[in-house]
């Protein structure tokens, strides 16, 4: 009779499983790609200005160590790739990953998530601009925070069903018996 209780929460622990990984797609989705919102708006704003502009007219950003802030930056790099303005992470230029200004050449703006260095990962949008590209990008790490609370929240959620659940079945057929 156990065994029997037991096989038939199997079903319905994987919806309720289901339903729960697919909540937390949602809101992670949502975390992670709002918090490419401010850097979309000035990359594109700072790309239009650029164009509009003979020299690079661009100093912001510059001798920033993006490792140990979670400010906005900025990166202009020339129409070849190499980096003009000056900005490191936890002490060294970052490499950007390969193909991300391809892609922006191509479609005129990439987003990515970018693991600029050990335990940097930036939210960044890179834009195409008539002499080369700028990249705008922010640290992640409040919106990684967030997301391993949200792992939290919804696992405890998840059990927390699943053993009402399977109390109720057991009640229930317990009853019936």
């Amino acid at each position: 009779m156990r065994s029997k209780v037991l096989i038939g929460l199997i079903p319905m622990v994987i919806v309720i499983t289901f339903i729960y990984l697919a909540m937390f797609l949602v809101v992670q989705q949502n975390y992670r790609l709002s918090a490419n919102d401010p850097q979309i708006q000035m990359a594109e704003d700072q790309a239009n200005n650029l164009n509009t502009t003979q020299g690079t007219g661009f100093s912001y950003g510059q001798n920033m160590d993006i490792a140990k802030t979670l400010a906005t930056f900025t990166i202009v790099y020339d129409s070849t790739g190499k980096m003009i303005t000056e900005v490191v992470a936890n002490g060294k230029a970052p490499t950007l990953p390969s193909g991300v200004l391809t892609n922006a050449k191509k479609n005129g703006q990439d987003r990515f998530t970018w693991d600029a260095a050990k335990g940097v990962r930036i939210a960044a949008v890179v834009v195409k601009f008539d002499r080369g590209y700028i990249l705008v990008g922010r640290s992640i790490k409040e919106v990684d925070k967030r997301i391993g609370d949200l792992a939290g929240i919804v696992f405890i959620s998840w059990l927390l069903t699943v053993v009402v659940y399977g109390f109720s079945a057991a009640y229930t057929e317990r009853r019936k018996a």
